[in-house]
């Protein structure tokens, strides 16, 4: 839906998501009637190679869709495994009103606000409501309430704890459902429970090697763990699969930065910032990555620019990167005695991080080795990327106390390494 409208021709829009060819199209719903046009292109060469119509009533919307998709796979003489085969005829949510649902929750997810998050759950329950226990929905929720944990919006062990439920109760239905191992490996992940995290997320990845949020899930949290080459080919696997997801790019961008690839992570975020329109944590992370790039003017105004527009803890984060940009640690430890905001950045790994590089870049070794310290422990445990590839880190090198802490994040990267 992001494509509706554009005025780019379908070479461009090929080239823009390296993708060979494009599907083309329309639904039009009449009371309970369905009309589908549908026609493939090779973007490269803008040659039609197929085109074809289909109708059918509302009931009929998910064979209508098996009916299209192998179509496509006849047009482009392709031969799908078993398990591809199967997910072609695969219904995980069989109510087509439940699944007019739960693709709308989806977007809503994607907005990353907390009235997003909220009318997301309620769509989810409203699905429910019609369904009954379904494990991809009850995944979903568990995903939701990650999110509102992550972002900080509920930041309190019970929005865990039910979501980490939910996701058992999944697992309970459908014990190879990929979108369940991703809950309760991002859910582990904020328990700060890496070993686990990482296990649930590569189980996800092997369950479904073509689901895109899998994908991304595990790129996020290996490249934090310190296996950046993994962490890249699921990023870019992600990005590929799904060039519009925004959240795709993250584990391959991660990856680069931690690995001192910065011109090459800064590239891959302008591509989620885009793709991203305007969230609050992609301008963040933008903002950061121009950053490790040395581009602290362009940095400056997007750090600005976000404490300005915004509310919440991505916003009093661009406030702290701003002040830390002028040097200013007045303003800096204002920011940390916002009312509340303290409680959420504890419990943050990245922010914990960036924490610790802002600090040891104006030259205060404590503050900034102790938050250094909590990300760590969390799970946050590249140690490459702190012992060698973070200027703002340069300052700490060769104190002993930085040092024990690079030994505990390399002991903690071992077990992971060893659970493989």
């Amino acid at each position: 839906m992001l494509l509706k409208g554009s005025k780019k021709d379908v070479q461009t829009i090929g080239r823009d998501l390296s993708v060979r060819y494009v599907l083309e199209g329309s639904v039009r719903r009449a009371g309970d009637s369905l009309r589908i046009t549908a026609q493939l292109i090779d973007a490269a060469s803008d040659t039609h190679m197929w085109a074809e119509k289909y109708a059918g009533k509302l009931e009929d919307v998910f064979a209508l869709q098996e009916q299209l998709s192998r179509r496509i796979v006849q047009a482009l003489e392709l031969t799908l495994t078993p398990d591809e085969d199967r997910h072609l005829a695969s219904r995980d949510i069989p109510d087509v009103e439940a699944f007019a649902l739960y693709l709308r929750a989806r977007q809503e997810i994607l907005r990353a606000s907390e009235s997003a998050f909220d009318l997301a759950l309620q769509l989810v329950e409203r699905a429910l409501a019609r369904t009954g226990p379904n494990a991809l929905l009850l995944a979903t929720e568990a995903e939701i309430l990650w999110f509102l944990h992550d972002q900080g919006i509920r930041p309190v062990p019970e929005t865990l704890q039910r979501g980490d439920g939910l996701a058992d109760q999944a697992l309970e239905l459908v014990p190879t459902l990929a979108r369940a191992h991703v809950a309760k490996g991002l859910i582990a992940w904020r328990r700060f429970d890496p070993k686990t995290s990482v296990r649930h997320l590569r189980r996800a990845v092997e369950l479904d090697p073509g689901d895109a949020i899998a994908a991304w899930s595990a790129g996020y949290v290996l490249a934090e763990v310190g296996l950046t080459a993994e962490a890249r080919e699921l990023g870019d696997r992600a990005h590929a699969l799904d060039p519009l997801y925004w959240p795709a790019h993250v584990g391959s961008a991660f990856a680069d930065l931690f690995d001192g690839r910065f011109d090459t992570g800064l590239a891959k975020m302008v591509g989620m910032h885009t793709a991203a329109a305007g969230i609050p944590v992609a301008d963040l992370w933008l903002g950061v990555f121009l950053l490790y790039v040395g581009r602290a003017d362009e940095a400056a105004q997007v750090f600005d620019r976000g404490a300005r527009a915004g509310a919440g803890v991505v916003s009093s984060m661009q406030s702290f990167v701003g002040a830390m940009l002028r040097s200013d640690r007045e303003a800096m430890y204002a920011v940390l005695a916002q009312p509340g905001a303290r409680e959420v950045f504890e419990i943050d790994k990245e922010f914990s991080w960036m924490f610790a590089a802002a600090f040891a870049s104006v030259g205060d070794a404590e503050v900034a080795l102790r938050w250094l310290a909590r990300a760590i422990e969390m799970g946050f445990i590249n140690h490459r990327f702190f012992a060698e590839h973070d200027p703002f880190l340069s300052r700490l090198r060769g104190d002993p106390r930085f040092e024990a802490l690079m030994d505990r994040a390399r002991a903690k990267q071992r077990e992971i390494e060893a659970d493989v």
